[in-house]
């Protein structure tokens, strides 16, 4: 996995529905329920996300959610398709972390398909959570 070059992440403390409407909607096949994505779109736009772009083009993020002082959520992430594999999410990810870490966050979640079935990123287990 070669890491992009030339990606600047940005985090948005609300505000950022537009840009996850817009990523999930080059994601059709792992984000084809419209209800589905205009709850992200909602949470996105009152929540922190983080987003990565390249020569100002946003091409991911990741929203988190907070469950009290200490935990915390991925809500949602995405990497538009040509983007994939190239270690974007992995810097979402880090970026989301250091963010919550310093916020006092203790605990992350994830939540996704059943672990054992093979989803289209192999997400959770590639990034040790269970």
């Amino acid at each position: 996995m070669a890491l992009q070059k030339n990606i600047e992440l940005r985090t948005e403390a609300s505000g950022a529905g537009g840009t996850c409407r817009r990523i999930l909607g080059t994601l059709p096949s792992w984000f084809g329920s419209l209800a589905a994505v205009e709850d992200y779109v909602a949470v996105a736009d009152r929540s922190l996300t983080v987003v990565a772009s390249r020569n100002d083009q946003d091409v991911g993020f990741l929203t988190s959610v907070s469950h009290g002082p200490f935990a915390a959520e991925i809500y949602v992430m995405g990497v538009v398709p040509q983007e994939h594999r190239h270690g974007i999410g992995r810097l979402l990810l880090g970026e989301a972390e250091s963010r919550l870490v310093t916020a006092g966050v203790e605990f992350l979640q994830v939540k996704t398909l059943n672990f054992l079935v093979q989803t289209p990123s192999g997400f959770t287990p590639e990034i040790g959570m269970m």
